[in-house]
């Protein structure tokens, strides 16, 4: 499960320049959106949670468990007329690509594109 768990955030793309200048949202400025699957279908039957945070400006945390297994990645966003861009890299282990996630965002229901969509759901 912990090669799968690794290997399904390659299927981002892959981005290698520094991402400081993007910019964030108002609108989503200090929210938190969450998906949770107790029985995933795309990682096996795995127990599944991912969490999107965005902070006050163009700040992102996007965290992904599956199972005990927990990868965090963190970094900034771009946002216009629904549609966005997340621009992260891991903050623990070797891995320091910087991985770019595309997302929706339509009222509490956010798409979250990280191997295929994932529906998740406003909670702050």
């Amino acid at each position: 499960m912990v090669a799968f768990f690794a290997t399904s955030m390659i299927s981002c793309s892959e981005e290698s320049d520094s991402s400081s200048s993007h910019s964030g949202s108002p609108e989503l400025a200090n929210t938190v959106w969450r998906y949770d699957n107790p029985s995933d279908s795309y990682y096996y039957g795995a127990h599944v949670t991912f969490t999107v945070s965005f902070g006050a400006t163009n700040q992102i945390t996007f965290r992904q468990q599956v199972n005990d297994a927990t990868n965090t990645m963190t970094g900034t966003y771009d946002f216009s007329s629904g549609s966005g861009t997340a621009y992260v890299k891991k903050t623990e282990g070797e891995d320091q690509n910087e991985y770019r996630i595309s997302f929706t965002v339509s009222g509490n229901t956010m798409v979250w594109t990280v191997g295929h969509d994932y529906t998740l759901t406003k909670v702050q």
